[in-house]
């Protein structure tokens, strides 16, 4: 049964929310309300003046609905200043821009949190990864005016059409806002999310953590998980904790497959034991034959030549 949450309570949790996130809140500041619930559920009604939006997406085999209201005025309104401000052309810049959406979109976070089946940091990780790839993939140039445009993750939610900087940015944001330490990565032609926790598979190294791979774009990814051409790709990565540096630099390294190294490790312990046993049973065979030729009887020849004069 899908868990329902009346209306009114939902909003007390959600000016709740924004103010743990956000500080002290005005009521104009409000940009969203949001409510996820297990199961398909329909959109309520909705304010006068405010956006309806609805995200099905799927998780350990369940379906989850993310209903939300978003305050169209403040959407037109930052979509307008979004538009005339220069697009990031660094880590620092864009990290800088999902920290921003975090403290924005903090009542979705907060109903992600909720809704999750467990609080530890990996399905939290999941589940919110499983969110973002729900939303479609398509490149800017079909969906706006220019051919590499940004959207903040208020607009990425209203719009629901992403391409990888878009949905990276907004799985940061939400990663992020949920605490969980999270690094954005670059590499040509392309941009992800990488996290840490207990995961495997494909990650970066940076500063002795391990960010594993988060692809956005597409269903089906697991954290850990990266296409073939990544192996031998230098990567730019830049995490979060890194803007409390004031003088943070992306660093650039190489994909390490986690899985493939313990592969490797456990075929070549193998190879070593095959090789131990191997020898263990040749010198046992060795030093069998030879106890059997030491206790090897005496010939009777001496002994017989003596038989005629008993």
């Amino acid at each position: 049964m899908p868990k329902i949450i009346t209306t009114s309570i939902d909003f007390i949790k959600t000016l709740f929310f924004i103010a743990v996130f956000s500080g002290n809140v005005q009521s104009s500041e409000l940009f969203l309300i949001a409510q996820v619930n297990q199961g398909i559920v329909s959109q309520t009604s909705v304010r006068p003046g405010w956006l309806p939006v609805s995200i099905v997406f799927e998780f350990q085999g369940n379906s989850y609905t993310a209903r939300m209201q978003i305050n169209s005025k403040e959407y037109n309104r930052y979509s307008k200043q979004m538009a005339s401000k220069p697009r990031p052309t660094n880590l620092d810049a864009r990290l800088k821009f999902a920290q921003k959406g975090s403290k924005i979109i903090a009542p979705l976070i907060a109903s992600l949190r909720a809704a999750a089946p467990n609080l530890d940091t990996e399905t939290l990780a999941k589940f919110a990864l499983a969110f973002v790839q729900s939303l479609p993939y398509k490149f800017d140039a079909l969906t706006t005016p220019y051919d590499d445009a940004w959207r903040a993750p208020l607009q990425t939610l209203v719009d629901r059409e992403i391409d990888c900087e878009d949905s990276s940015i907004l799985y940061s944001s939400i990663l992020s806002g949920l605490g969980i330490q999270n690094a954005l990565v670059i590499i040509p032609s392309h941009m992800f999310t990488a996290v840490t926790g207990n995961f495997s598979g494909v990650f970066l190294p940076y500063k002795g953590k391990k960010y594993y791979v988060a692809e956005t774009t597409g269903l089906g990814w697991k954290i850990g998980d990266a296409p073939n051409n990544y192996k031998n790709t230098q990567a730019q990565i830049l995490p979060i904790s890194a803007l409390k540096q004031s003088s943070a630099q992306a660093s650039s390294h190489q994909f390490i497959n986690e899985d493939n190294s313990v592969s490797k490790t456990t075929a070549s312990s193998k190879r070593l034991i095959l090789i131990i046993l191997f020898m263990i049973i040749a010198t046992g065979l060795f030093l069998g034959f030879k106890w059997l030729n030491e206790k090897k009887p005496l010939s009777n020849t001496d002994d017989d030549k003596w038989d005629d004069y008993d």
